[in-house]
């Protein structure tokens, strides 16, 4: 428990450290306890960066919340005598299926429904909000032994459904709400993994190194790249070169990777199963690893292409709930998005741990090229993920086995 434990923290400080900058924790603190005092938050549409860059503050002060929940719980009923495990493997997928579940009986249909029925006015608001919280948080009960439940364990649960859960779906709106429960319980479950707490900060940073390198050298100016506006939701087109976006993903990639390496994530894919290979000599476990990568990115291409058309086409227009988004486009790529990235994977090695690691690093790689995808010609796209993923394997290639 302590290796994870220590995952746990340093993915916190992690978080904290790189949303600081961007994000105004005291007025996210300021708005929240607001509300709970029925002044209600401003509602705010979202673009990936800046969501993505909120999703993570809300995950952090949802953590550094339950920790203190979780804290006087047990000093007042003690620890539970069975320790809550989780089944591994447990496919992210199948988490992110339970936690939609739950946000959309909880936040919608408990809360959000019924303020649109009866009117946002203080006395719909703190009955709701505190009925549809309590079941929520309620549910929780039977995550531990039968001897063990005891209305206090769920006080983490209902702090933070109170607090965070419910300012975000009022703030802004259900699906970052669903996100920032969706990276809690990712996070959470990342603990999940190896018994002993490995760091692949050492094997990998010649890698790391060289991915980021290439990447900066590829797309020039970080500062003026207009990918930085793809994530902020201003999909402009001009200037546009494959090499400049290929080494933008690089970067992106890379980057996360490194962050992974540090916070000591488990690391399964196919880069790490295939090139520590025992059967296979030095040279044929790096050759046969980039002819992996470009076959399955032309494979890749091919399955993008048609996981957009049946949203695009079929899902969006079908059901009509992703109102929040001004076109069709975006709300395509979100619905394609989870698709893609949330597809189980077939490794035997599958851990929480490592899935919340493919999870980190598909997410904003996998946005960027969708929104490539819908932006240029195919055959330019095909090249582009071609080319992208021969030289993330070619870099893979630099890792110490």
């Amino acid at each position: 428990m302590e290796a994870r434990l220590k995952t746990l923290l340093i993915l916190l400080l992690i978080f904290f450290l790189v949303s600081y900058q961007f994000v105004d924790y005291s007025k996210l603190l300021l708005e929240s306890f607001g509300m709970v005092m029925g002044r209600m938050p401003k509602a705010e549409e979202f673009t990936l960066l800046g969501g993505t860059l909120n999703v993570m503050a809300l995950v952090v002060i949802s953590m550094v919340i339950s920790l203190i929940a979780l804290g006087i719980a047990e000093a007042i009923i003690g620890r539970p005598e069975r320790e809550v495990r989780i089944a591994i493997p447990t496919p992210l997928a199948e988490v992110s299926l339970g936690v939609f579940l739950e946000d959309l009986f909880a936040r919608v249909l408990l809360f959000g429904l019924p303020l649109t029925l009866f009117g946002l006015n203080p006395i719909t608001f703190y009955i709701f909000w505190l009925l549809s919280n309590s079941i929520w948080a309620w549910l929780h009960l039977y995550n531990y032994a039968p001897e063990d439940r005891h209305v206090l364990r769920i006080l983490p649960q209902l702090a933070c459904g109170l607090f965070i859960e419910s300012y975000a779906y009022l703030k802004f709106g259900f699906w970052v709400c669903f996100a920032v429960h969706l990276l809690f319980d990712f996070t959470l479950f990342s603990m999940f993994g190896k018994e002993e707490f490995e760091s692949s900060f050492f094997r990998n940073f010649p890698a790391r190194l060289l991915g980021i390198s290439l990447g900066l050298l590829m797309c020039g100016a970080l500062t003026q790249s207009p990918y930085i506006q793809w994530l902020q939701g201003n999909f402009i087109a001009e200037n546009i070169t494959i090499l400049s976006f290929v080494g933008f993903l690089l970067l992106v990639s890379n980057a996360i990777n490194l962050i992974c390496d540090i916070a000591g994530l488990d690391e399964i894919s196919v880069a790490h199963s295939f090139i520590r290979s025992r059967e296979l000599s030095f040279l044929e476990s790096r050759i046969g690893l980039i002819l992996i990568y470009f076959f399955g990115s032309i494979l890749l291409a091919m399955i993008m292409l048609v996981v957009y058309w049946i949203s695009s086409s079929l899902i969006v227009p079908f059901l009509n709930i992703f109102t929040s988004f001004h076109d069709v486009r975006k709300a395509s790529i979100f619905v394609s998005l989870f698709l893609i990235v949330l597809l189980p994977l077939s490794s035997e090695e599958r851990t929480p741990s490592g899935e919340f690691r493919s999870f980190l690093v598909s997410f904003p790689v996998t946005y960027l090229l969708f929104v490539f995808l819908t932006g240029f010609p195919f055959l330019e796209f095909l090249l582009c993920v071609a080319l992208y993923f021969t030289l993330e394997a070619c870099v893979a290639a630099f890792k110490l086995y």
